[in-house]
């Protein structure tokens, strides 16, 4: 029996009284005796369906709200689909939008792949615009949508009357008569027109209706004290039955985009980035992701609910290792390789146990304790690898590569992450010939696999380079990928799954701030970031007014916290020069202590590694 994390714990004496018999058979979740029901939701229209239930618990949800969250976009490649689900006859768009600086920026906020556009280009003065069939700025605003400020926007289009009608903050700005409808889409997007032309900064609670609101209906859904609450008539809006789909935008995680209209238009998220606003958070203290600096709640507290849960470093960890519903500190054998944790020199990993044979092979390599089938056997000599047995010393030139980081895989095999013009992944024996490579070029814009780290479920997690990280599986086959969504580069040196399961990026910002500074370019950054992307926090650290802070490489500490590798600028009498740089911080990215090591030249810690006390040994170059 292992724990990974104990408790110390004072209490006064609880007496704790029972009336229950406790040779009584047991009941399932749904009270059956001895019964064998799997509780979720039934329906299949729900959002939460599940398939294997059995029985309804009433747990079903037409949409996911954790909290108030909203997503950003970058003007470019970040987008929602929506399907097809605009007709050609008459409809009202709504959404609250906050439009960020911008660089020439179409900003198009719902729009079809061709036939309808709801915008405000910088090409035209940021003017909030809409039309159809080519002339997309059939109705313009006269003013430039604000920038940095929550502005509700909406358009109708009455096609009985061939008349479109452009609101911002439930005041009528523009109208236009003789406007035929929209050409056939077959998709409409939130960000997106056509192949491209995305939205520069955050969108909230969009909507749209199967028909044209009314003046007063607008004004009533504008009202900022609502957050447009689009399912509910009140007031003078009584159109909720009308709704085609209502994107609330509170799932805060994910890349799916619930419908909480109920007609089930689901959208999936490419590229936007889940966030809320600086002052919000959880403020209540009992919970594990309090945030003692939130002066707005933005519902997104989780608390310790089950019995294998446990608050760390503001996260709900899951202490059940195999997920056979007994907790860690309770079970013999935390990784189900039939090995008694006592016994087993990696209880929580069923891959490695012991070699009880001494064969140079674990005898759990297959994932149970099978010393008849303990290790691969590349050369099919019927003897498993014998790692370091003999001298593999090997040098191998790829010509138009560059092999960046590598890491040691099953076996006597590595993996070595690298550029061909574009990320590559290379996997090789231990005499440097190769048994698999991959190429992600799929991937637009530039990207390199600057380092690769394998992840808990045999695959490989790739920092490649400008914005980019990468996840495969264990033969490298690309399963997902996400890009940061910042207005300054972001160059991402080192990605690590955390113990929790989640991933740390480190990287330096891009871009000279010029001497005045800037709040992220040319500084260091730690970034924390969910399976698939989503982005939980970013912190940036370094000297605001030089142009080449960075964290090179990254390690998880025992407590939780990360310890960063990397390099400091500093100027004197104008002439830069680097310090060796080393950084804790905790688990949510707050420094905690710093060093530097260097005189008046070039000294960079280009990479790090945790031994087995929680020590740390850093390579690096000193001029």
């Amino acid at each position: 029996m292992m724990s990974r994390i104990r408790f110390l714990i004072f209490s006064s004496t609880v007496l704790y009284l029972s009336c229950s018999d406790p040779d009584s058979d047991p009941e399932d979740c749904a009270g059956i005796t001895n019964g064998s029901s799997i509780c979720g939701c039934t329906d299949s229209t729900a959002f939460n369906y599940n398939s294997n239930a059995t029985y309804d618990d009433g747990s079903c949800e037409d949409h996911l709200d954790n909290g108030d969250y909203f997503l950003y976009f970058n003007g470019f490649d970040a987008y929602v689909d929506l399907g097809d689900l605009m007709s050609q006859g008459s409809y009202t768009k709504a959404a609250w939008v906050r439009r960020s600086v911008g660089d020439g920026n179409s900003n198009n906020i719902l729009s079809g792949n061709t036939g309808h556009a709801f915008w405000a280009p910088e090409n035209q003065g940021a003017q909030l615009s809409s039309g159809h069939n080519g002339n997309y700025s059939a109705v313009q605003d006269p003013d430039p949508l604000p920038e940095n400020v929550w502005t509700f926007v909406a358009v109708t289009f009455d096609v009985a009357l061939g008349e479109l009608t452009l609101y911002a903050n439930g005041v009528q700005v523009s109208q236009a008569t003789g406007i035929e409808p929209p050409n056939e889409s077959t998709t409409t997007y939130i960000s997106r027109f056509a192949s491209g032309f995305g939205w520069n900064g955050s969108i909230d609670e969009v909507a749209i209706w199967g028909k044209a609101l009314g003046t007063f209906e607008i004004a009533e859904l504008s009202d900022a004290t609502s957050d447009m609450d689009a399912t509910v008539d009140r007031g003078n809006y009584v159109s909720s039955g009308d709704l085609t789909g209502y994107w609330k935008m509170n799932e805060g995680q994910g890349d799916i985009l619930s419908d909480a209209s109920g007609n089930e238009n689901t959208g999936t998220i490419y590229l936007a980035n889940w966030t809320t606003c600086d002052e919000c958070g959880c403020m209540d203290v009992t919970a594990c992701n309090h945030d003692p600096s939130a002066t707005i709640d933005n519902r997104s507290c989780e608390y310790v609910e089950e019995a294998c849960e446990a608050c760390v470093d503001g996260q709900i960890m899951n202490l059940d290792n195999d997920l056979d519903s007994t907790c860690d500190e309770d079970d013999e054998d935390d990784d189900n390789d039939n090995v008694p944790d006592e016994e087993d020199s990696d209880p929580f990993n069923n891959k490695v146990c012991s070699d009880t044979d001494g064969d140079g092979c674990d005898d759990c390599s297959s994932g149970i304790l099978d010393t008849s089938n303990d290790g691969p056997d590349d050369d099919n000599d019927g003897i498993c690898n014998q790692c370091g047995s003999t001298d593999t010393t090997f040098s191998t030139i790829l010509t138009g590569t560059a092999g960046y980081d590598i890491v040691k895989s099953t076996g006597c095999s590595y993996v070595v992450s690298g550029s061909n013009g574009r990320t590559i992944l290379m996997k090789i024996d231990e005499f440097g010939n190769e048994i698999w490579s991959r190429s992600y070029g799929e991937i637009s814009g530039n990207h390199w696999g600057n380092s690769v780290n394998p992840t808990s479920d045999g695959g490989y997690i790739i920092g490649a380079a400008q914005n980019t990280i990468i996840k495969t599986d264990s033969i490298g086959t690309f399963q997902w990928y996400h890009r940061l969504s910042y207005s300054s580069p972001h160059y991402v040196e080192d990605v690590l799954q955390t113990f929790s399961g989640d991933y740390i990026v480190v990287g330096g910002v891009g871009a000279d701030p010029g001497t005045s500074g800037h709040s992220q370019k040319g500084q260091a950054f730690i970034l924390r970031m969910s399976e698939g992307g989503g982005v939980q926090w970013v912190k940036r650290y370094g000297i605001a007014n030089t142009p080449n802070d960075s964290f090179w490489g990254v390690v998880q500490a025992n407590d939780g916290g990360f310890v960063m590798a990397g390099e400091k600028l500093h100027d004197r009498n104008f002439e830069f020069y680097d310090h060796f740089w080393i950084m804790k911080t905790d688990g949510n990215g707050n420094e905690v202590w710093s060093h530097e090591l260097g005189g008046n030249y070039w000294d960079e810690a280009l990479d790090i590694v945790k031994l087995s006390d929680d020590s740390y040994i850093l390579t690096g170059k000193k001029s």
